[in-house]
This record gives C-alpha cells, sequence and structure tokens, in this order.
C-alpha cells in the first residue's frame, strides 16, 4: 500500500482525487493493524481533512473514516477523543441512513467498548457506573440493528458477542451497585 500511495504521488494524483484518498485510508487501517498507530492517526487526519473540505462538516463521507480515527485514538490511549469521535461518526451515520444499517451497529458496539474503557479510568463509582449503563444502551441499540438486518443469520456471530460483552458489563454495573452503601 505504501508502494501505491507514492506511485499515486509520483503519477501526480494528489489528495483531492478519491482514489488517492482510499488508497491513503487503506494505508492508514494497515498501519493499525500492525500497531503503528501514530502513523494511522496522521494518514486518518490528512484524509479527513481533505474529505471536509470536499464534502463539508456533515457529509456521511466522513462517517468511516472519523470511526477509524476514533480506534487509531483509542489506540494511543486517548479514550476520551475515540468517544468523541464514535459519536460524532455515528450522528453523521444516523443523519444520513436513519437508525438502522450494519454501519451504526458497528459504531454503537464500537461506543459500547469504549465506555468501558472509559469507566477503566475513574476513580468515582457512580461515573463507572455511568460509562457501565452508556456501554450497555450503546450495546442494546447494536443488537436492535442486528436482530432486523434482512440476513439476520449472517450476524448472529455479531449479536452474540455483543450478547457476551453486554452480559459482562450488566453483572460488572450490578456488583458496583451492590457495593454502594
Amino acid at each position: 500500500l505504501e508502494a501505491t500511495v507514492a506511485d499515486m504521488e509520483e503519477a501526480g494524483i494528489t489528495e483531492t482525487d478519491i482514489e488517492y484518498l482510499r488508497a491513503t485510508g487503506n494505508l492508514a487501517n494497515a498501519y493499525g493493524l500492525l500497531n503503528r498507530h501514530a502513523e494511522q492517526r496522521a494518514l486518518l487526519e490528512k484524509v479527513l481533512l481533505v474529505k471536509t473540505q470536499q464534502y463539508g462538516e456533515t457529509h456521511v463521507e466522513l462517517s468511516r473514516t472519523i470511526h477509524n480515527l476514533a480506534l487509531a485514538f483509542g489506540s494511543l490511549g486517548d479514550v476520551e477523543e475515540k468517544l468523541r469521535l464514535l459519536q460524532r461518526s455515528l450522528a453523521l451515520k444516523v443523519r444520513h441512513y436513519g437508525e438502522g444499517g450494519f454501519d451504526n451497529a458497528v459504531t454503537h458496539r464500537a461506543l459500547a467498548g469504549a465506555f468501558v474503557e472509559l469507566a477503566e479510568q475513574y476513580q468515582d463509582s457512580w461515573a463507572v457506573a455511568e460509562c457501565k449503563q452508556q456501554s450497555i444502551v450503546h450495546s442494546m441499540a447494536a443488537l436492535k440493528i442486528l436482530k432486523a438486518q434482512p440476513n439476520v443469520l449472517i450476524h448472529m456471530g455479531e449479536i452474540q458477542r455483543v450478547l457476551r460483552s453486554m452480559q459482562q458489563t450488566a453483572a460488572e454495573l450490578a456488583q458496583l451497585c451492590d457495593a454502594q452503601p
């Protein structure tokens, strides 16, 4: 992918070309798979800037890049920025597609995980409980969307993963509430 992007640049294909942006986004995601998250973040920020200039702040074309950028921030330890970006990505998707759609379910699931990660940073048990509750809310939203998909059997593995995660979070929340005076 690095060679592809370099070849495109050498051929005079610029940042404003959609194929260049796709290749750069794919390279960024490959960096993420290789645990090169700082490079991933830098490329995704560049892609997002160009897409924002081309499409505007509220175009759905930004949502996937924002989602991937959120994951990069999370991998770099910035859970609050991860959460903010995932919420922004979801808002763009809902604005464009409505409440349903598999991509929305994926983002709800990522938000559920981000709230669990955020809970781990808090000492205050009420803040932890609020994060766990938000995790369950987003897990439920993901389940609702996945169950409504036309080929629900294809998504059964994802449904089971969401259910297991939600059950664990609910058990942790129950323990936390039981421990409160």
